[in-house]
């Protein structure tokens, strides 16, 4: 008989191929990296940076202080070996490093002013809100987010 731990792990990459599956690699990938952050870089990294940004291998962070984005830079190499290692495959191609308030972050501060700003409707922020209430409190919170990042996602792709 297989252990408690195997089975939650069986389950959660069940779930996690299907969502693979289902919202595209990129998203799955992108979602992994941002929530997993802390997980996936050494702590006192993951206390100073932010990772903002992820398309096609390339990951933008965003460092607290500029001493931490330079330092940063001189060690992308080997932080890129180590996301990849942690991620358990070869994601991440190429890391570039801005610096800014972490604490205050919004994504629409670093985009270059043509870029376009990718917001939801109200029609879709309240379907969102429905869909959550569905689920247990203490995924809600998770859930909105995965749906969020899921919506901007497929925006970008139309």
């Amino acid at each position: 008989m297989r252990s408690f731990d195997s089975k939650i792990k069986s389950f959660t990459s069940g779930i996690n191929l299907a969502l693979s599956r289902y919202l595209g690699k990129e998203y799955f990938i992108s979602f992994q990296i941002f929530t997993n952050w802390n997980k996936l870089v050494p702590a006192r990294i993951a206390d100073k940076t932010k990772p903002i940004y992820f398309d096609s291998g390339k990951l933008l962070v965003l460092g607290s202080t500029f001493q931490w984005v330079t330092e940063l830079r001189f060690n992308r190499l080997g932080l890129i070996e180590q996301i990849n290692k942690n991620f358990g495959e070869d994601i991440i191609t190429d890391i570039e490093f801005k610096q800014g308030n972490i604490k205050s972050f919004t994504y629409e501060s670093i985009l270059p002013e043509k870029t376009k700003v990718i917001k939801l409707t109200k029609t879709e922020e309240r379907l969102i809100e429905e869909t959550i209430q569905k689920y247990d409190l203490k995924f809600q919170g998770t859930a909105r987010k995965m749906l969020k990042f899921y919506y901007i996602q497929r925006k970008k792709k139309e």
